[in-house]
């Protein structure tokens, strides 16, 4: 696999890389007042922590895929 540079210079360069992560191993944060406010009351993952549930992961994922592809069908790696 050959080894690609991203960096940015200008605000004005076009677009050449983009980087698009996946939601494995994603987790939800314990309780704290910094993200209480972050989560709706009543939502799938409110009173949870530790490691999102693989439901989740996989609609992220689906979701972060189709991201990706947006970049890649204008020629952007």
């Amino acid at each position: 696999m050959s080894k690609t540079f991203a960096g940015s210079w200008t605000d004005l360069d076009s677009i050449e890389h983009v980087i698009v992560g996946r939601a494995d191993f994603a987790c939800i944060p314990p309780s704290a007042p910094a993200t209480e406010a972050k989560v709706p009351g009543g939502g799938d993952v409110w009173g949870m922590w530790g490691p999102r549930p693989p439901v989740t992961v996989e609609k992220a994922n689906a979701r972060l895929g189709h991201l990706a592809s947006m970049p890649e069908e204008r020629g952007i790696t």
